[in-house]
C-alpha cells in the first residue's frame, strides 16, 4: 500500500513518526511504502533502511500533479499539533483520495461523515500506526469496502448555532477599560524612541528578509538544513 505524507515536515508535523513507522515496516517486511512529497527539518532515513521515499520540496501549484503522478492509496496527516484548516488536505479532498488525519485541530470537522476516510489518534505510537495500516490495508483496501464514516467526537451532532455554543462561554469582564483619548496617548507615549526605535525598524527589516529567503525558490533548500532550533531562537529574537 502507498501513503504518502505531504508537506515541510517539523516535529510537530510527525517527521520523526513518520520516520519510525518507515523504520518499523522496513524492519518487520510490511508491505507498506511511504513516499514524502516534500522534505523534513532533518535528513530521514530513506530505502533501505526505512521504507520511506523523500521526493524534496515543490511548488504549491505542482502539487494536483504530483499526486496524479505518484496515485497514492492513502494520504497520511500525522500532525502531532492541530492544524487550524490545511490546504494540503484540501488537495487531498479535490482529488478525490483517501485520507488518514488525526483527532485534533480542524481536520476532523473537515472530513465528517466523508467516505474513505479515518479520525486516528494523534498520540498513538509508531507501532500503534503499523497495525492500523496494516489492518485497512486488508479489511478495506484489498475488498474493496470502505469504512463507516465516523464523526468527530469534538463536533456537535446537532446544527451549530453560534449565539448559543460560541459566544455562551464569552465572559465580559466588568473592569475592561473605555478605549479613551487618554488611554490611547498613554500607549502611544510607550512607543520607543531613539536608538530603540532604529533597532527595532532594523529587526523588523531583518525579519521581512528571513521570511523571504525561506520562501525563495532556490534558497529554501539550502534553509531546510539549518537545525529548526536554530531558526526558532533566530525568529523570536526579531520579533521580541
Amino acid at each position: 500500500m502507498k501513503i504518502a505524507v505531504i508537506g515541510a515536515l517539523s516535529p510537530i508535523k510527525g517527521a520523526d513518526l513518520l520516520e519510525s513507522v518507515a523504520k518499523l515496516a522496513a524492519d518487520s517486511q510490511a508491505p507498506l511504502d511511504f513516499h514524502l512529497l516534500g522534505y523534513a527539518y532533518r535528513q530521514l532515513q530513506t530505502q533501505p533502511k526505512a521504507r520511506l521515499t523523500v521526493h524534496g520540496a515543490y511548488d504549491e501549484a505542482d502539487l494536483e500533479k504530483l499526486l496524479d503522478w505518484l496515485k497514492p492509496d492513502l494520504v497520511w496527516f500525522p500532525a502531532q499539533w492541530p492544524e487550524t484548516y490545511s490546504y494540503t488536505l484540501s488537495a487531498c479532498l479535490k482529488a478525490a483520495l483517501p485520507v488518514v488525519v488525526p483527532n485534533i485541530g480542524a481536520l476532523p470537522e473537515r472530513i465528517a461523515a466523508r467516505g474513505w476516510s479515518w479520525i486516528r489518534p494523534w498520540s498513538n505510537s509508531a507501532k500503534d500506526w503499523m497495525a492500523f495500516f496494516s489492518g485497512i490495508r486488508i479489511e478495506n483496501f484489498q475488498t474493496g469496502e470502505g469504512p463507516a464514516p465516523t464523526l468527530p467526537s469534538q463536533v456537535p451532532t446537532s446544527s451549530f448555532a453560534y449565539s448559543e455554543h460560541y459566544l455562551e462561554a464569552l465572559v465580559v469582564r466588568a473592569e475592561t477599560p473605555v478605549l479613551t483619548d487618554e488611554l490611547i496617548r498613554h500607549h502611544a507615549d510607550l512607543r520607543p524612541v531613539g536608538f530603540a526605535a532604529i533597532e527595532q525598524g532594523v529587526r523588523g527589516t531583518l525579519l521581512t528578509g528571513v521570511v523571504r529567503v525561506r520562501n525563495h525558490p532556490m534558497l529554501r533548500r539550502v534553509v531546510r538544513w539549518v537545525p529548526l532550533s536554530w531558526q526558532t531562537r533566530l525568529k523570536f529574537w526579531l520579533i521580541r
